[in-house]
């Protein structure tokens, strides 16, 4: 099990990556108390994170993000946290009237515990040139955001990241999942994981 220390860590990471986008696409915001990525309906990253409230503070600092979602200034997604005032931050934001739809249980691994089995129907193989990122792009603009198109560009800056591994898995020679791993000293942190809907619950 992951120590406190080792999952602030990966949430540090989430952080950069999100930071990282933002930046690129000139959508990231840092205010004096939070911090978001705005970059709209079915794109990614979207999110409210690094939120800092403590009990003196909390109504009027959530007050001020319901105020900017209402006037579309910050998106309408709010991640809380693993540290351990996630109990606390999430009383608040229900108190407020937010609601919760997700939890994330396992987004990044010990790279001492990582192991890879090879399956003779399934060949993973990383991207590395501009014809395997359009087939990662169009697998993820498919199944992550509703067939919206997803930006190349950003896809192709994320390949281009010495920290980032753009993957696809192929069955049958058909590219059917794709994968996003994000290197920290000894973690791997998974995002972008997506598979088609026909090679879904098949293992």
């Amino acid at each position: 099990m992951l120590t406190e220390k080792q999952i602030i860590a990966i949430e540090d990471d989430l952080i950069d990556l999100y930071k990282l986008a933002g930046n690129f696409q000139n959508t990231f915001f840092q205010k004096n108390d939070y911090m978001h990525v705005n970059s709209g309906k079915f794109a990614w990253p979207n999110f409210i994170f690094n939120v800092n409230i403590s009990p003196e503070n909390s109504d009027e600092i959530i007050n001020n993000i319901s105020k900017d979602i209402e006037q579309k200034l910050a998106p309408p997604f709010i991640i809380t946290g693993t540290k351990s005032e996630k109990s606390f931050y999430e009383e608040q934001f229900l108190k407020h009237k937010f609601r919760k739809i997700m939890e994330w249980k396992a987004m990044a691994f010990d790279l001492k515990l990582l192991d890879f089995k090879e399956r003779n129907d399934v060949v993973i193989t990383r991207v590395i040139n501009a014809s395997d990122l359009f087939v990662w792009n169009k697998i993820i603009s498919q199944e992550l955001f509703n067939k919206k198109e997803f930006s190349f560009d950003l896809s192709k800056f994320l390949s281009n990241n010495e920290k980032i591994d753009l993957f696809i898995g192929k069955a049958n020679d058909n590219p059917v999942c794709s994968l996003l791993a994000y290197y920290s000293k000894n973690f791997v942190n998974l995002h972008m994981i997506a598979t088609s809907s026909d090679y879904r619950r098949k293992g």
